[in-house]
């Protein structure tokens, strides 16, 4: 079932015109060309501006604009190549840094082991001296009974 589009204003809304005012070109003051001898090309001279610009004053205005993202990927090719370099080498600042971290992990973890076997070594050569003294006591007592029951 359709409704009637009762009620709403059937006049065309103004839309106002875009109109693009484009500065006239200045002339072009000299354009210099030249055959060179035994090659047969031509060359064309930079043409100068009566401005005294690069270019023409359009193309001035263009190039400071900024450039609009393209949407076909295979025009954007260059800036996805840039991105994946840039992402590689932030990985690798990553990777870096993770391998910075275990170096430095692994690094505390040898002088803790370091620390631990010199204690172990004191702690050996204190057994050690405390055992000399020992075997030299029972030699001492058994020196003295060896010695008593000969008498």
């Amino acid at each position: 079932m359709e409704l009637p589009l009762a009620g709403l204003p059937n006049h065309k809304v103004p839309v106002p015109s875009l109109q693009w005012k484009i500065p006239p070109r200045p002339p072009i003051s000299s354009i210099e060309v030249s055959f060179e001898e035994g090659r047969g090309q031509m060359s064309i001279e930079r043409p100068t501006w009566s401005s005294g610009q690069a270019g023409p004053p359009i193309l001035t205005t263009l190039l400071s604009r900024k450039r609009n993202k393209v949407q076909v990927r295979r025009l954007n090719r260059w800036s996805r190549l840039s991105k994946s370099v840039i992402k590689k080498a932030k990985k690798g600042k990553l990777k870096m840094e993770i391998m910075e971290m275990k170096n430095i992990k692994l690094y505390l973890k040898n002088k803790r082991i370091f620390e631990d076997n010199q204690r172990l070594q004191k702690q050996a050569l204190f057994l050690q001296q405390e055992n000399k003294d020992l075997v030299s006591q029972i030699q001492k007592i058994c020196n003295y009974y060896s010695s008593s029951k000969i008498n």
